[in-house]
């Protein structure tokens, strides 16, 4: 599983880019896996035969938000007890975001950095963090 991929969800190509150049220069051996539409996300996951190691996600999202994306997530029981770390990224904070994502039991609501070494510190923190935690087994 530390070995499976990364799901970015995000439709900011350049936000995407830096993700990649990040891992890139950090030497993450995970597979980087880009969508560009929240709606593809769950066909995706439903379909995929190994748990993806997280989720970096854009709150604003064209179509269906990154909010409305995990309630789907949530509300689909093999989806939901797959337990997939599930972190949000925004160009801003705002407070009733970050209350509303938290109640949908995500694990991070990070503001997207402007630089390639923010996505770098950014990353560095969550392969850290979920490389040594503990996952359900289902």
């Amino acid at each position: 599983m530390k070995s499976s991929p990364i799901i970015l969800v995000d439709d900011d190509q350049e936000d995407c880019e830096f993700v990649q150049l990040a891992m890139e220069e950090l030497k993450i051996k995970n597979k980087l896996i880009v969508f560009h539409k929240s709606a593809e996300v769950l066909e995706y996951l439903k379909n995929m035969p190994v748990r993806p190691f997280f989720i970096l996600c854009d709150v604003n999202m064209p179509m269906m938000s990154g909010l409305e994306l995990k309630e789907k997530i949530d509300a689909d029981k093999v989806l939901c007890e797959r337990a997939v770390p599930f972190l949000f990224l925004s160009t801003s904070i705002q407070q009733n975001l970050v209350n509303k994502a938290f109640l949908l039991r995500i694990h991070g609501f990070l503001k997207k950095p402007s630089s390639l070494e923010g996505y770098k510190t950014i990353l560095t923190a969550a392969m850290n963090y979920w490389e040594i935690s503990a996952y359900p087994q289902v």
